[in-house]
């Protein structure tokens, strides 16, 4: 939790200013729920105009859960609470064998412009686009067939959306077999 809020407090000045992001503060975030940790992605929700505010968040765990709240801040910036709401299952059905437990391995996360939610699984190498932060209804992006043979457990980790709207995903390791 404290890398997750040092991270939003680094993207959040960073996004602001035409300068080097620098460390500002900490804030250690607690909440008292067995669903609390495990954090695997951070994005800021944008504003309207696109622009990162620094004040929406919305962070995934690894176990498959997202949460989005705000960020209250000093007037020199600093993070001095984090209000969350309640936590959501990334797309859980049931009968959807995406959605087995084994399979709920969150770790990239990326808000677009748009609305819409992206999210990397690392166990079963996958990007899914939630129509927006109710994250119902999700469509699987192609599956690449760069994709397969990555370590189970060691597959897609990081996840941005750029300007023109494209996907990056990467591994976190290499391909299996590739040293």
């Amino acid at each position: 939790a404290l890398i997750l809020l040092a991270t939003a407090l680094v993207l959040g000045f960073a996004a602001r200013s035409d300068g080097a992001a620098v460390f500002v503060a900490r804030h250690v975030w607690t909440m008292d729920d067995s669903r609390f940790g495990g954090w695997s992605g951070l994005d800021m929700v944008p504003a309207p105009d696109g622009t990162a505010t620094g004040a929406r968040f919305a962070a995934i765990s690894d176990r498959g859960w997202i949460v989005d709240g705000v960020l209250e801040r000093d007037l020199a910036g600093r993070i001095t609470h984090a209000t969350a709401g309640g936590f959501r299952r990334l797309g859980d059905r049931k009968s959807d064998p995406f959605f087995r437990r084994e399979h709920r391995d969150s770790e990239g996360l990326a808000l677009a412009p748009d609305g819409r939610v992206l999210v990397s699984y690392e166990r079963l190498q996958r990007v899914f686009s939630y129509p927006d932060l109710s994250v119902t209804d999700p469509a699987v992006l192609p599956i690449y067939r760069d994709f397969i043979g990555f370590y189970p457990n060691s597959g897609l980790e990081a996840l941005a959306v750029g300007p023109n709207g494209a996907v990056f995903t990467l591994p976190e390791v290499a391909m299996a077999g590739s040293g």
